[in-house]
């Protein structure tokens, strides 16, 4: 058995960052990776780049005024302290028509909905900014809340009471940043997250929160997020002889455990 650390230069749209799942065992835990995709949400990366390529040019334009005007909306009545129905409705808005007007699931156009990608009570900063949402139907949208659905105890371990789905979360972030990266001029914008968002999914994998990459703030979620936290990497790769990272792993660098090494 054996641990291999391993880099390999792979296209944009086939970056994946690998996660250790752990495993128990009567003689211990055993490690290996796996990529973020579920069952649920697997659909979603191949529908990306059709379903920009049928915009036409003009159809594309008037989207992205549309989005802004929406987006500038959203801004002001933030900034105006109005009420949290009013800023709910425009951040709903924006989100579905950025993702035009069309579950990313299951390309349904018909009851659509603003999902949270992380909830509300366990993000609560992060309700109405533009990158923690996603476009879903009611089908999807209830599949995606399933299971436990009520406040988190912040006491357990994240996802401990299942309410979270860590693996679909994400897959929706993965999806949101192959959409980013058809208007790289706008990501920031279309797909804004805080800096005290970005700091909270940081500390939650280990890290230190004024942790920043070099990528847009949809893509540095997506990498925090998609992978193991700190502290259990680094419990697989001290006792075989590799020196602990100080931040998460980029795209490209694979860890493997494999026991015919």
């Amino acid at each position: 058995m054996g641990l291999l650390l391993s880099s390999q230069a792979c296209r944009p749209s086939k970056q994946w960052m690998l996660r250790l799942a752990v495993n128990s065992r009567a003689c211990g835990l055993t490690f290996r990776c796996t990529r973020s995709a579920t069952a649920g949400f697997a659909g979603m990366r191949t529908r990306v780049n059709s379903n920009v390529r049928s915009q036409s040019g003009t159809a594309m334009t008037n989207l992205i005024q549309q989005v802004h005007d929406v987006r500038s909306r959203l801004v002001r009545v933030l900034q105006c302290g109005h009420s949290h129905l009013a800023c709910l409705r425009l951040w709903s808005n924006f989100v579905r028509m950025r993702d035009g007007n069309m579950c990313v699931k299951c390309e349904c156009k018909r009851d659509l909905a603003a999902h949270h990608i992380f909830r509300k009570s366990f993000l609560s900063n992060a309700q109405f900014e533009p990158g923690n949402g996603i476009t879903l139907c009611r089908k999807c949208h209830k599949q995606v809340h399933g299971g436990f659905n009520g406040k988190p105890d912040m006491g357990l371990p994240m996802d401990a009471q299942g309410g979270e789905k860590a693996e679909d979360i994400s897959t929706m972030l993965e999806f949101l940043v192959a959409k980013s990266r058809q208007h790289p001029d706008l990501a920031d914008e279309w797909y804004y997250l805080s800096d005290s968002t970005l700091g909270t999914i940081s500390l939650l994998q280990g890290f230190d929160a004024t942790m920043r990459l070099d990528a847009s703030r949809i893509e540095q979620a997506y990498i925090i997020w998609n992978q193991a936290p700190s502290t259990l990497r680094d419990a697989v790769l001290q006792p075989n002889g590799f020196a602990p990272f100080r931040g998460p792993l980029l795209p490209g660098i694979h860890i493997i455990y494999d026991e015919s090494l």
